[in-house]
């Protein structure tokens, strides 16, 4: 089953989803971000001084692409994401 990039609501809430695999919702920070929907859809805030490893951001304007469909506001997840990067931590998304 394809997912969105939007975030479950049940995985979100307690970190556990029962609809598993067959859930059209992301799972966590890297499903979010990995969704064809996100993923490089917004500029790196490093730019191109990032080190991380692996990063679902747009380093230049090459690298910017368009979400395949429009979803909702999501700027609380981009910040999330940054701070779990710099920190190293991760909660459920």
């Amino acid at each position: 089953v394809p997912y969105g990039g939007s975030a479950c609501p049940a995985y979100r809430r307690s970190g556990a989803c029962r609809q598993g695999d067959e859930c059209p919702f992301a799972h966590g920070v890297f499903e979010c971000w990995l969704s064809p929907n996100r993923y490089r859809t917004q500029m790196c805030t490093d730019a191109t001084t990032c080190t991380r490893r692996v990063c679902f951001f747009a380093h230049s304007e090459s690298e910017l692409r368009r979400p395949a469909m429009p979803e909702q506001d999501t700027s609380w997840l981009a910040q999330q994401t940054q701070a779990e990067l710099l920190t190293g931590t991760t909660h459920p998304v």
